[in-house]
């Protein structure tokens, strides 16, 4: 009684070491993913940083310009330093708005890689030691790969990320080992 104790214990202990380490693999992803995520930001920032700059040199520009002029001149060149000023106020929206987007298909594609892995851990018929999950959400693909060690349990793995992730193209690469 004492061993087959001792070894669901060991059983138990297995099955949490696999889980961890796809947890661990999928934080690794994830902060990758909000690494880049954050320079994309960083630099899409610095671009509209740089526009604003040049466009309120222009504005400058153009103020003295009109100065010089009177009338209609004056006129039309505020009305120049307005539209770029207007230009630059956009280009940083679209830049914080894009790195928003970014950042919302990289949890997207967290969460997916997260439901599948957990779901494949879970099924008692499938040996998910040696899986590995990947996401890519542009173009809504799940990708399986690693090794299983029959054709049986490679099936029920892609069955099991389809059923997981809904709407996403599986690409089960899995090899069987025996």
């Amino acid at each position: 009684m004492k061993s087959i104790s001792t070894v669901g214990s060991l059983v138990g202990a297995a099955a949490l070491a696999v889980f961890l380490a796809g947890c661990d693999n999928t934080q690794e992803g994830l902060k990758r993913d909000a690494e880049a995520n954050q320079r994309k930001a960083e630099a899409a920032a610095a671009d509209a940083r740089q526009k604003a700059s040049e466009a309120n040199e222009k504005a400058g520009q153009s103020v003295k310009d009109a100065s010089e002029n009177v009338g209609q001149a004056v006129e039309n060149d505020a009305k120049s330093a307005g539209h770029a000023v207007g230009d630059a106020a956009a280009t940083t929206g679209k830049a914080v708005g894009d790195a928003v987007a970014t950042t919302g298909r990289t949890i997207d594609a967290a969460t997916q890689t997260a439901d599948v892995k957990t779901a494949l851990i879970a099924d008692k018929t499938v040996d998910a030691s040696h899986i590995n999950v990947d996401t890519d959400i542009s173009s809504r693909t799940v990708v399986l790969k690693g090794h299983v060690p029959t054709d049986t349990q490679k099936a029920r793995a892609g069955e099991i990320a389809a059923q997981k992730a809904s709407g996403f193209r599986i690409n089960n690469q899995h090899e069987v080992r025996t």
